[in-house]
């Protein structure tokens, strides 16, 4: 996995335990559902590694978590972990209501229904609770799509463009 197809979730800072387990504090103000994690990614030595999730139990502040690993079963391998930060597929962000921080720096992208036909450019996000939305200015005229993992198909921060699958209609509204 490339580091800009993930999204940073937060920091491993201690051991928890003798079993493995890890104290997360993910990012404040990040929105999504600890339930639906399957795998997260790790920065060591620059690299992003895969684990998967065996259980995670979240605190009572939303952005605290303890975290078991795959293969990482005893005290020592935990701490090998501790100080290093954790990314997750930001895929898994796309539905969700902090659209600000899984879509930092989309103002200006060029947006395409799914292959090559040129919408317009990302001119504003706006969040609304449960329904954020990406504000397309299509040669003047303004189009709203809600930021929904079946709609946007991929985020390409390289080259500055996004491919969305709109249903039927959704194109046409304030028209």
């Amino acid at each position: 996995m490339r580091s800009h197809n993930c999204h940073y979730l937060g920091h491993i800072s201690k051991t928890v335990g003798t079993d493995g387990g890890l104290s997360v504090f993910f990012k404040k103000g990040l929105a999504f559902d600890h339930t639906e994690l399957e795998s997260v990614f790790i920065m060591i030595d620059g690299k992003l590694v895969p684990f998967f999730i065996e259980d995670i139990s979240m605190r009572a502040k939303d952005d605290q978590a303890v975290i078991w690993l795959e293969d990482i079963d005893s005290i020592e391998k935990a701490r090998e972990l501790c100080g290093h930060d954790m990314y997750i597929d930001r895929r898994l962000l796309a539905g969700q209501a902090d659209i600000y921080h899984s879509f930092t720096g989309i103002i200006g992208y060029g947006v395409y229904h799914s292959g090559d036909k040129y919408i317009g450019k990302v001119q504003d996000i706006i969040e609304h609770p449960g329904n954020p939305l990406i504000s397309i200015d299509a040669v003047g005229r303004e189009i709203l799509i809600p930021v929904a993992g079946e709609i946007i198909l991929d985020v390409d921060h390289e080259n500055g463009v996004i491919r969305i699958d709109p249903p039927d209609g959704l194109l046409d509204l304030n028209a």
